[in-house]
């Protein structure tokens, strides 16, 4: 009775404090540019140009110009917006939608599941929740805005929350020790591998309209961007590299106090074959996450071969597709690292009177080490062939027509750059001008020589300065004899091959055929996706219910491939697409309340340049991002509660009301880890958003919050974590009425 009591109490105290919040904003008023204030306001009647409004924050009613174009959205009676207009109410204009309170409820009803779902570890779980958040915006953004490194400051910063969260979850022991040590040094792998993937990829870090425009800022002029994508990139692997850390963690100790005669060789071994089950769901976590919200980058590919004069290379070698790839790669490396490191912390940490060896410990399995070399062989082999495409010759694009130049776009190197790279900053813009020698490696002119004039602007998102032995992708524009071309950007794309490649093999080398299995089901996804926004792009079919299906096939598919034609695997399945589908009406529900049309937010931005895009469903795309989003964290958390059922059900302990008790006691557990990671994915993807509040001069914090792209990140953020809870106890509830002792008696009878 008292758990209900606590747990009753902390809801009311949830919804007072949103309470709180909603009377508190409602009289917000601000200062705007140019010695205006900005006033909330309710709209009372629509017209062509001006809408009536009632001000709710200083009384009295103004007739305010309105742009659709502006608010993005059509405003009707009753529509709460921000007016912003001199102090004796002349020059009023409707600059926004008012979503703050909006957003309260919805993070109040998102905090009220969690607390019920998590039943006595609700105070904890909130907790590291708090910690989480109160790190990245009290701590990270100060530090970031006061010039310290962006690398060193999410560093200290990744660690420090990885510190408090162990501590919060675990406890003041060893085993919290062993976490944050496998944690901190899988931070410090990803923080390195970032640096050398932006190396690499030569990305400037300016490549979203929002990265342009703090780029715009005063103070992000002094911002190292480069920094910035490689601290983003950091961040949002903590999440999961926490959850991973904890789980390998948590399984070696549990064996070291059942098994006290194992070696401490036998224990790291141990974690290493619990990591590796872990990693195939995990992997999912962070690659859904990132397609989920950069889903309007993934549909770019699509639109070249639809006539839109796109080459479908030059969308593979943008910057923007880079850095989506660069998040997904890097994080999963870092990922699989925290494995080894987990495991070999928790060995040496864990109790008891142990050596490193024992004359007992368990020869190595041939037959396993077999197919984990020809499935090795076999993604050598389609690396190999990724490779050989990647640097095979480019298509033309367009059409050659009698009396018009024929374009193509070609790959080649650099021979030479006049003036060099590092003398361009010292000279005046009008003289930042590169004469390039280039050699063509592709294309009908493929081997010769040609001279290209590349301007340099001083904005990062359009040069492309030139290095010797540096490949760019060049237009080429052919009239009779006479050829002309032009600096296009980066090829990035035999790069991204190599690097996709060695994340694959990083994967089979320390996950064994738990690695194979992982990349083997994540290859199957890719075309389901794959196809789906190819209907989405050449049809203009709605997005959300092709997503919705996407994702029931992805569940299917990768369950199977990890576990089997199994009960295990059907009541994971079954209650992760549960999750899913709550997480996707929380999406489409939220974007409808708070009038999102999804063209304003995050990457959908990118494909708006297309004329043809005009008919597709851009809304359901921002909620089938966010759907797309809940997949990996809700696969993750389906198989640890079908796992721990299955588990009790095989050892005789399957009653019903057990297995319900003990689902949702694993539930309850990965929650708080698995919602973290989810957040921490969306926070490091979106630094540049947190930043620009306080870096743009004159642009009020209370705009900034209520705009499109902060507040549709905050409703994936509320849609995912309504998805984690809800995946919990519907598979919990799954797998007492499937996996019961009667169910599995009369099946062993048969």
């Amino acid at each position: 009775m008292r758990k209900y009591v606590n747990t009753g109490v902390l809801i009311l105290l949830i919804w007072i404090a949103a309470g709180m919040v909603h009377h508190r904003v409602a009289a917000w008023t601000c200062p705007g540019p140019g010695g205006r204030i900005v006033h909330r306001g309710i709209v009372l009647a629509e017209a062509a140009e001006n809408v009536r409004v009632r001000l709710t924050s200083a009384g009295g009613t103004v007739d305010a110009a309105y742009s659709a174009m502006a608010c993005a959205q059509r405003l009707e009676a009753g529509a709460q917006v921000f007016v912003e207009m001199h102090a004796d109410g002349s020059e009023a204009a409707v600059v926004g939608v008012v979503r703050d309170v909006k957003m309260v409820y919805l993070a109040a009803a998102f905090l009220s599941l969690f607390v019920i779902v998590g039943g006595g570890n609700a105070a904890g779980s909130v907790a590291g929740l708090a910690a989480g958040i109160g790190g990245t915006f009290f701590v990270l953004v100060p530090a970031l805005l006061a010039g310290v490194r962006p690398q060193l400051a999410v560093l200290g910063t990744g660690s420090a929350m990885a510190v408090v969260i162990s501590l919060l979850i675990s406890g003041l022991r060893r085993r919290t020790l062993a976490i944050v040590c496998g944690c901190v040094g899988g931070l410090a792998a990803t923080f390195v591998l970032s640096g050398l993937v932006c190396s690499v990829l030569r990305l400037t870090g300016v490549y979203s309209p929002l990265t342009k425009d703090l780029w715009f800022a005063d103070a992000g002029r002094q911002m190292d961007f480069v920094g910035l994508l490689s601290a983003g990139i950091t961040l949002g692997a903590l999440g999961v590299v926490v959850d991973l850390a904890t789980g390998v963690a948590a399984a070696v100790f549990e064996v070291a106090e059942v098994a006290e005669h194992l070696s401490r060789r036998e224990l790291a071994a141990s974690g290493m074959r619990v990591g590796r089950d872990i990693m195939g769901t995990e992997l999912n976590t962070l690659v859904f996450a990132y397609a989920g919200a950069g889903v309007g980058v993934l549909l770019l590919p699509f639109f070249g071969p639809r006539g839109y004069e796109l080459p479908v290379m030059q969308v593979l070698s943008s910057q923007e597709f880079a850095v989506e790839t660069a998040f997904i790669a890097v994080g999963t490396a870092g990922l699989i690292l925290t494995i080894p490191l987990t495991a070999l912390m928790a060995g040496l940490l864990a109790p008891g009177v142990r050596g490193w060896v024992s004359a007992g410990d368990r020869p190595m399995r041939r037959r396993r080490w077999f197919a984990w070399s020809a499935g090795t062989l076999f993604w050598i082999a389609l690396g190999g062939a990724g490779l050989v495409f990647a640097s095979g010759a480019y298509h033309s694009y367009g059409q050659s027509r009698p009396g018009r130049a024929q374009m193509r776009l070609v790959r080649a190197t650099v021979l030479a750059a006049d003036p060099p790279a590092d003398e361009l900053a010292q000279r005046t813009r009008a003289e930042r001008m590169q004469i390039v020698t280039a050699r063509l490696l592709s294309g009908p002119a493929a081997g010769s020589d040609l001279l290209v004039h590349n301007p340099i602007s001083g904005l990062p998102e359009h040069d492309k300065v030139a290095y010797p032995d540096v490949r760019l992708l060049l237009k080429t524009m052919t009239a009779g004899e006479r050829t002309e071309a032009s600096v296009m950007d980066y090829d990035r794309l035999a790069p991204l091959v190599v690097i996709v490649f060695f994340v694959v093999l990083l994967a089979m080398v320390v996950g064994g055929m738990g690695g194979l299995r992982a990349t083997v089901a994540l290859a199957v996804c890719a075309p389901i996706l794959g196809g789906v926004l190819y209907v989405v792009a050449a049809t203009g079919a709605p997005a959300l219910p092709l997503l919705a299906a996407a994702a029931l096939g992805i569940c299917g598919a990768v369950f199977v491939i990890l576990a089997g034609f199994t009960r295990k695997a059907a009541c994971a399945a079954c209650g992760a697409f549960a999750g899913i589908a709550t997480g996707g009406v929380v999406a489409a529900a939220g974007s409808a309340w708070m009038g999102f049309s999804g063209l304003g937010c995050g990457s959908l931005f990118a494909i708006r340049m297309f004329g043809e895009a005009g008919s597709l469903d851009f809304r359901g795309l921002l909620a089938g991002g966010m759907l797309l989003g809940v997949v990996g964290v809700a696969m993750d958390v389906a198989i640890a509660v079908s796992s721990a059922a299955d588990e009790i059900a095989q050892v005789g302990g399957g009653g019903r009301n057990e297995l319900w008790r003990r689902g949702m006691s694993v539930g309850r557990k990965v929650m708080c880890t698995m919602v973290l990671a989810l957040l921490f994915a969306y926070l490091g993807a979106n630094i540049p958003l947190l930043l620009l509040p306080k870096a743009v001069p004159g642009l009020p914090t209370m705009l900034a919050v209520n705009n499109d792209y902060f507040a549709a990140e905050e409703l994936r953020m509320i849609a995912g974590g309504i998805g984690i809870v809800a995946t919990i106890p519907a598979t919990a509830l799954l797998a007492s009425i499937f996996m019961n002792r009667s169910i599995v008696a009369s099946d062993e009878e048969k």
